[in-house]
């Protein structure tokens, strides 16, 4: 096995004429640049996770540490949501964008390829525990909260039409924090999207926290990966053993 390792180390880091063209400019740089999305609430309703820049960050400065021997030379880019960090890749601003949804049909848009997964995130229900709500069922009937127009929207009414099927069960909402609210305040039974966000909303209550709880099922799977620009292969290959 560690005879295995090494030679696919030696392949990895190839010499520097087969390095390809993002990997020399970054060593004549002096630093890899990273791009993360911080998910400003309510910039992008096509972003709906919540901050994991953190994670995109860690990320970053152990690839920095791989191509300069420290983390010190890893410079992140915090950008309000993922389309700005897949821009900023595109647009050789960046040469990595940590936290990106792999889509064909969007890294064919931005020229752009996705690497290994670092995150599994998927849509879920954040819900008073004494709503008497402790599994998908329970949502017959009640309040269900949502941002109108977005990806949760669509997918809430593809995989829970028979639960839903009434219309007062749909309330939507234009603002995360004007739903956050009602469901502290009890306007909503429970309110869902991806679990990232619904763990950044809970931490918000403060001393409410207690009071609420992510529901353990899920009705989506929604991976995060980094994103590298599509013609530099040899850069990717970094960037994916990083993973």
């Amino acid at each position: 096995m560690k005879l295995v390792l090494a030679a696919c180390l030696l392949a990895v880091f190839a010499t520097p004429a087969h390095a390809g063209a993002t990997l020399d400019a970054v060593r004549e740089a002096g630093r890899l640049r990273c791009a993360v999305s911080i998910d400003v609430d309510d910039y992008s309703e096509a972003d709906t996770h919540g901050d994991l820049s953190a994670l995109g960050a860690d990320f970053c400065r152990a690839l920095a540490a791989e191509l300069f021997g420290g983390p010190d030379r890893a410079a992140v880019m915090a950008l309000p949501d993922e389309p700005s960090g897949l821009a900023a890749v595109r647009d050789r601003r960046a040469d990595v964008l940590f936290g990106a949804t792999p889509n064909p049909m969007i890294g064919a848009a931005f020229g752009l390829r996705f690497g290994p997964p670092i995150f599994f995130d998927g849509q879920g229900f954040l819900v008073a525990k004494d709503s008497g709500i402790s599994k998908l069922t329970d949502l017959a009937g009640r309040h269900v909260c949502f941002i109108n127009a977005s990806p949760p929207e669509q997918t809430l009414y593809d995989a829970l039409e028979p639960l839903l099927a009434a219309p007062e069960a749909r309330f939507p909402y234009s603002e995360r924090g004007e739903m956050e609210a009602a469901l502290v305040g009890g306007h909503c039974d429970a309110i869902t999207g991806d679990i990232s966000w619904m763990a950044n909303a809970r931490a918000s209550f403060h001393a409410q926290v207690s009071r609420f709880v992510v529901l353990p099922e899920t009705i989506s799977i929604d991976p995060m990966a980094p994103a590298t620009r599509s013609d530099d292969a040899d850069f990717a290959a970094l960037v994916d053993w990083t993973v």
